[in-house]
């Protein structure tokens, strides 16, 4: 009952359920593109190297993970802090061991993690047929294509999101997205050749 009361104080007094989902979407663009950019780069100079591929991939995906959750919980700790002395000015009343600062840890958490664990998903997932080939479970014909297909896929369905959050069309909102990974392309292109 305590828990229900907490989610829906956050819901009601601080109005913060979106910051986790844009913390989400931001950091998720990031990975994804950074892990289908490595990827590209990789095909275009024709590497072969499996494993090379795997842990620069994967390397990326863990690097924007710790950044996303030590950004995001040194961003939002020091908002929600300010705030909560805001708000203990104006009561004239320590808040120290309170329901308000029991929820200023809990969100500040939730968007760290949030932060941080969308990266490296999506860039596990970009990744996975490179890995079931170099680990020899499933055998892809090109597992560099495959994984490219998969990376343009979740930047489609992340710019689809965003456009039906904001209410846009949200084909439009996919297609953008895999323009600003076009582009990505030709600049990968361009600066290696």
């Amino acid at each position: 009952m305590a828990v229900r009361k907490d989610v829906a104080f956050v819901h009601d007094v601080i109005r913060s359920e979106g910051i986790a989902r844009r913390y989400m979407i931001v950091n998720g663009f990031d990975g994804a593109l950074t892990v289908l950019a490595l990827c590209v780069g990789f095909l275009i100079n024709r590497q072969t190297d499996l494993d090379l591929v795997l842990s620069a991939g994967i390397s990326a995906s863990v690097a924007l993970a710790v950044s996303g959750v030590n950004s995001a919980w040194l961003s939002e700790s020091a908002e929600r802090k300010r705030q909560l002395m805001e708000l203990e000015s104006a009561m004239l009343r320590d808040l120290k061991g309170s329901r308000h600062e029991r929820i200023r840890v809990w969100l500040v958490l939730s968007i760290a993690l949030s932060n941080g664990i969308t990266p490296l998903l999506l860039g596990l997932l970009i990744l996975m047929p490179i890995g079931l080939q170099r680990w020899g479970l499933i055998h892809f014909d090109e597992p560099m294509r495959a994984s490219v297909l998969i990376g343009l896929s979740l930047l489609f369905f992340l710019g689809a999101l965003t456009g039906r959050i904001s209410g846009e069309q949200w084909l439009l909102s996919g297609l953008r997205a895999l323009l600003v990974a076009g582009i990505t392309a030709i600049l990968i292109f361009a600066l290696t050749f």
